[in-house]
């Protein structure tokens, strides 16, 4: 039996399947070099209402932008970029705030209490905790992480209703 406990999303919930399964369409129009699975691991955990606002070809092209994001991690440091997805299916008039920083719970709840502060609304939040092992500048591996181990790195994907 497979255990799949580290899944948010279960069999029948509300959307659930269908979100599943934009997933596993984002994951196939992946490039080459990116793991088919990343898509999967990064969306995960994201509400299924969230992800069904999206196309499997815009979820794809924001799990392309993170891989790539990633791999410029240099361990130790936290890394924030903001900016607008530069195609997509309903990409349009948005922008994306990353974050990616060795795992510290909470800075994903602080930035988010700072965006509710401000008026700020949120179309879409993904929140994977990784392990992340660096093999070189352009190759990594990325694995699920649910019990946090060292190494572990979060990886924040806030989608507000903001222009950039």
């Amino acid at each position: 039996m497979n255990d799949i406990s580290h899944h948010a999303m279960t069999v029948g919930d509300d959307g659930g399947d269908k979100a599943r399964s934009l997933i596993a369409s984002a994951g196939g129009l992946l490039p080459a070099d990116i793991p088919a699975d990343f898509a999967e691991l990064l969306f995960d955990r994201t509400a299924p209402e969230d992800l069904l606002a999206c196309s499997a070809a815009d979820l794809a092209r924001l799990a392309q932008e993170a891989w790539q994001f990633l791999a410029e991690r240099q361990p130790g440091s936290p890394k924030l970029r903001v900016q607008s997805p530069p195609d997509g299916d309903r990409l349009g008039g948005i922008s994306v705030i990353e974050m990616v920083n060795d795992d510290k719970p909470f800075l994903l709840d602080s930035t988010m209490g700072e965006l509710a502060a401000l008026g700020v609304s949120v179309r879409l939040v993904a929140h994977p905790v990784l392990g992340v092992t660096m093999r070189s500048v352009l190759s990594h591996r990325v694995a699920p992480a649910p019990d946090r181990p060292a190494g572990a790195v979060t990886l924040g994907r806030v989608v507000p209703d903001v222009a950039g």
